[in-house]
Order: C-alpha cells, then sequence, then structure tokens
C-alpha cells in the first residue's frame, strides 16, 4: 500500500480516536460515581493567575461516592470551592476538619471517615495547625428521575459519536478517491477494508463505554434505593407482635 494511502488511514484513525476520547471525557463529567477526571475542567481564579487544581491541592477518593480536596494553604480554599462549583454546581461540598475527624478515629476505631495515613496526608497533617479544613464533595444522588435523566443523555452522546464516526468514515472514504489515481485496485480494496475495521473497532469501544456508563448509573441508583431503606428503618424500627391477652379473649358460640 502506498505512502499516501496509509497516511489518510492514520489521519482518519487519529480523528475517529479523537471522538472516542472525547465520548469518554463527557460521560466522566456526567458524574455519577466520584472520579477525579471529573475535576480536570476546575480552574482556580487567586485574583493573580490561574491555576490547576492539582497546583492548589491534594485529591483522594475516601469512597465510591465522595471526593475530598485538601488545600495546599488555607487561603486558596474559598478560590477551590468557586471554581468547582462554576464546573460541577450539583456537587453536595461539606467542610470537614481533619483534626476533629482524627481525634474522633482516636475515640472510636468504628467513626466513618477518610483515614489520614491511608490517603497519605499524614506529612502535610500538623496537629497544632489552626487550619486543617479540607472539602468533601458528595456526587448527587441517582432517584428514578436522575437515572431516567442520565441514561437518555448517555445514550444521546453515544449516538452523537456514532454519527460523527461515520461522517468521518466517509470523509476517509472521499479522501482515498483522490489518491485512486496514484494507487493500483489492490490497495483501494485494502485501504477500504483498513477504514471499515478500523471504524467497527471504535464503535465497538463506544459501545463498550456506553454499557460501563449505563452500569454505573444502575449500580448508584440500587444504592440510593439501599441508602432510602436503611433510612426508614432507622425511622420505623421493627415492632415486636403485642402478646396475646387471655383475659381479654371472647367466647363466640
Amino acid at each position: 500500500m502506498n505512502t499516501i494511502l496509509i497516511k489518510h488511514i492514520n489521519d482518519t484513525q487519529q480523528k475517529m480516536g479523537a471522538y472516542l476520547s472525547l465520548l469518554d471525557l463527557r460521560y466522566k463529567n456526567l458524574c455519577v460515581k466520584a472520579d477525579p477526571v471529573s475535576l480536570l475542567p476546575v480552574t482556580i481564579d487567586t485574583g493573580t493567575e490561574q491555576l490547576d487544581l492539582e497546583n492548589v491541592a491534594n485529591v483522594s477518593i475516601p469512597n465510591e461516592f465522595q471526593l475530598a480536596i485538601y488545600p495546599h494553604i488555607p487561603a486558596y480554599t474559598h478560590d477551590i470551592v468557586r471554581g468547582v462549583f462554576e464546573a460541577h454546581p450539583e456537587f453536595k461540598l461539606e467542610i470537614r476538619d481533619m483534626n476533629e475527624e482524627r481525634k474522633n478515629k482516636e475515640n472510636d476505631s468504628e467513626e466513618e471517615g477518610p483515614d489520614m495515613s491511608q490517603l497519605g496526608l499524614d506529612e502535610a497533617f500538623d496537629e497544632d495547625s489552626e487550619e486543617t479544613k479540607y472539602l468533601l464533595y458528595t456526587m448527587p444522588e441517582v432517584d428514578k428521575n436522575r437515572r431516567d435523566f442520565l441514561n437518555n443523555g448517555v445514550s444521546a452522546l453515544h449516538q452523537q459519536c456514532k454519527v460523527r464516526l461515520d461522517a468521518e468514515y466517509a470523509a476517509g472514504l472521499k479522501r482515498f478517491e483522490e489518491a485512486e489515481i496514484y494507487s493500483s485496485e489492490k490497495d483501494m480494496q485494502e485501504a477500504r477494508q483498513d477504514l471499515k475495521d478500523i471504524l467497527e473497532d471504535v464503535k465497538d469501544k463506544a459501545d463498550q463505554k456506553l454499557q460501563e456508563k449505563q452500569l454505573e448509573i444502575e449500580e448508584a441508583y440500587q444504592h440510593y434505593l439501599e441508602q432510602q431503606a436503611d433510612d426508614l428503618n432507622e425511622i420505623q424500627p421493627p415492632q415486636d407482635e403485642p402478646d396475646f391477652d387471655v383475659s381479654k379473649a371472647v367466647k363466640i358460640t
């Protein structure tokens, strides 16, 4: 196969790969479970410069539905809150204190909360510091309405990606025609088959990403239902059946 056809194939494959990467990024920003990638769009405006989040804070995942952000210095806290809100206003924010949580863990080993040593923050942790605050972001609950909204959204993005892939495939075949006068019929057939194989492979990967996201949404929905059931049991604990009082029995003839 001549170099002109090979270049056209590589260019088309690269563009198809870019559409697949865009789909993946959009899925990650439809936040269901905690994923640090969703914080990539966050920019921190300090008043004098624009910084990426990684330049001003550490990020960890205490559990699959929460992200914890630890500012390098307290002065960044307000800017981080504003930056995250602009990118993800749907996140639920809590301001936590590492000092208090460590003391709670020392008093009660079953207290929930991130372990500082597991998060690799022991070196930065200072028990004597007055500023030990961090930001805990919880992903929005996936109730039935949000589950339907998310499923419709990911399906629409998937379909949009496939339309773009088909359009790029057609454009690739069109570019082959320009090189036809320089290529043998055998080379043209091979090039068309290679391009078709690339299209099918990328579409398969797009289908897989859709299935993975749909599974993530369903797992989050089941997590929501479990939480609702737990909350209901706490409000209305099961009651024992009252003992039968023989003295109050009535004989019916």
